[in-house]
């Protein structure tokens, strides 16, 4: 007979702590993948221009993100069987950290069309000239 899924409502009110727990220990890898998409002026390239970094980074820090939150929601037991915590706080991580990428990488190439890759230029007009 399979079980069915029962949340603990008691245990549930530790969600309360971890979630933004971990949302602090998320702050500095968000604050540092922001900073290496496009630099410290952001990617419109205003006051110190536009500064790409590798995007590798950013990868590796959306993973970080989604590896704190999945720990966050899935460690508490808060519903048994263990796979629903465990499987919601590994959805909601992925969510998170994909929705992170993707802002990310909109910043980056909102105004140039897809497949155009800028990162060796280190200002908009330089890369306008190259792709016409």
């Amino acid at each position: 007979m399979r079980d069915r899924a029962v949340v603990r409502p008691r245990r549930l009110l530790h969600l309360l702590w971890t979630v933004p727990l971990a949302v602090a220990l998320s702050l500095l890898p968000m604050l540092y993948g922001g900073i290496n998409i496009c630099g410290v002026s952001g990617c419109t390239g205003g006051g110190f221009g536009v500064s790409y970094g590798d995007e590798l980074v950013n990868w590796v820090c959306a993973a970080i993100v989604a590896v704190v939150v999945t720990a966050a929601i899935g460690a508490i037991p808060w519903a048994t069987p263990w796979w629903v915590h465990v499987g919601t706080g590994a959805l909601v991580g992925v969510i998170v950290g994909g929705l992170l990428m993707t802002a990310w990488l909109t910043g980056k190439y909102q105004y140039y069309p897809a497949g155009v890759d800028c990162y060796p230029a280190y200002s908009y007009a330089e890369c306008d000239s190259r792709t016409g």
